[in-house]
């Protein structure tokens, strides 16, 4: 199972145990308002299993990885990505956390953790898209090194409201 571990966090592969967390955070009206409109339990249930299976680097599944406090080891958040490419050229991530935990670095740090662990495995290029508006989620991104790259104009429906995204990359430069 993998795990990365910081000064302050332990990120850990999910398993069946996080359900709850998994469960809140999509329910989270602060956390999802800029990703998605509310999903139905057998939607997040779907999403859930397929992030359950043991990760494999050329599987072009999600390694999802659950974000706890190595203190309290309380679980907050989630961070993610996904391989593109057979070549391990592109990986895009993604994260949410729950909104008591925001403000206080936990995204940056977790982030900073996930792509040390993305340019290890050879990757070049990250990416994440942001939801026009989630302005800390793009502070998050550049902290990390990301840069703006494009905009995709009304992208994406949430609420029956069309969104730009903010597309971000991260090139390794090797």
């Amino acid at each position: 199972m993998q795990e990365l571990l910081t000064s302050r966090l332990r990120l850990r592969q999910i398993t069946i145990e996080d359900w709850p967390l998994f469960v809140r955070i999509h329910q989270e009206p602060d956390v999802i308002r800029y990703v998605f409109d509310e999903p139905s339990l057998n939607e997040i249930m779907t999403k859930f299993n397929i992030l359950l299976p043991t990760w494999q680097v050329k599987a072009r599944q999600w390694l999802c990885l659950v974000v706890s406090d190595i203190e309290s080891k309380e679980s907050f958040g989630t961070m993610a990505f996904i391989i593109k490419d057979e070549q391990l050229h592109t990986a895009e991530f993604g994260y949410m956390f729950l909104p008591e935990y925001h403000g206080k670095g936990y995204a940056t740090e977790a982030l900073q953790a996930a792509k040390h662990f993305a340019l290890s495995l050879g990757i070049r290029k990250l990416q994440a898209t942001v939801t026009a508006g989630n302005t800390n989620s793009c502070r998050v991104l550049e902290k990390c090194g990301f840069s703006f790259s494009h905009k995709v104009e009304q992208a994406y429906k949430i609420n029956n409201v069309l969104y730009d995204d903010l597309v971000y990359v991260y090139i390794n430069p090797l």
